[in-house]
């Protein structure tokens, strides 16, 4: 699938920075496609029976969408933060410094500078 346009990358430094990420629905689409595939497998192990039986428990049903969905999206902007892409990118690529890190231009890469103790 062909994306339109350049999209700039998920990240986030501070925890309400998070939350408008989550807010404008950044974890959606990730999160939604978990949550239909585990809530639904979940209610069918879970309140399988007393559906066949003619009631359908919404609240129990509505948690067992509302789990995976919350912690998809947990997980997606955990993996998010600013500090967890830089430390992954430097063991990655030790010999270059992440977008922006020092001062370069987004896609600019400038090699670092090994030191070695002494």
């Amino acid at each position: 699938m062909e994306r339109r346009g350049k999209r700039r990358p998920v990240c986030w430094d501070h925890y309400p920075e998070a939350l408008r990420l989550f807010v404008r629905g950044a974890t959606f689409p990730t999160a939604a496609r978990v949550a239909a595939i585990v809530g639904t497998w979940l209610t069918g192990v879970n309140q399988g029976s007393v559906i066949a039986s003619g009631t359908i428990p919404w609240a129990k049903v509505m948690l067992n969408y509302l789990t995976p969905f919350t912690v998809t999206s947990v997980g997606f902007l955990a993996a998010r933060r600013r500090t967890t892409l830089e430390r992954l990118w430097l063991e990655l690529h030790p010999e270059r410094v992440p977008d922006g890190a020092d001062g370069a231009e987004v896609g600019e890469h400038r090699p670092t500078e090994r030191v070695t103790p002494s």
